[in-house]
């Protein structure tokens, strides 16, 4: 039992989406497809409609075991977003996330990028701080070197 290993021997080929639009008494139907690589990775996935290209993922697996996903999304044809993640799988690694949104009736393009990483809090593993204490310690520190105490003292 201990050596027993599950083997997928099965992937999702397709699969059909249903949304119900917010702002109107329609729902609009897409069906996503799904390609896999010659290792049997997941690849991509497109989703469409009759009309229009809902969005796509394109995962790229890297050197390393990182992994960056590349994502553009159609939200009829109003707001495109472009996106690209990179996750890497090595022992506190920052997350690198990077979009762009054109919204096309206000003729407006925005770009954002963050970059998400650890703190270690390894002196928490065992205690139970209030959410206070948590944010106190995890404010950026004073041109003196100090956090400001919550009551101001």
């Amino acid at each position: 039992m201990v050596n027993y290993r599950p083997v997928v021997t099965k992937q999702i080929n397709q699969a059909i989406i249903k949304t119900q639009r917010s702002q109107a008494d329609m729902s609009d139907t897409w069906t996503c497809h799904y390609f896999y690589n010659r290792s049997q990775r997941l690849d991509r996935v497109v989703a469409r409609s009759a009309e229009e290209i809902r969005f796509t993922k394109k995962v790229r697996y890297q050197k390393g075991g990182s992994v960056r996903i590349n994502t553009f999304l159609d939200i009829e044809s109003r707001q495109t977003t472009d996106r690209s993640i990179l996750y890497d799988h090595n022992e506190r690694a920052a997350v690198k996330w990077r979009e762009s949104y054109l919204e096309t009736g206000k003729n407006r393009e925005t770009s954002s990028s963050i970059t998400l990483t650890w703190h270690d809090l390894g002196m928490l593993r065992n205690q139970e701080p209030t959410n206070a204490e948590i944010i106190k310690m995890l404010k950026p520190p004073t041109q003196t070197g100090y956090t400001k105490s919550m009551s101001g003292n």
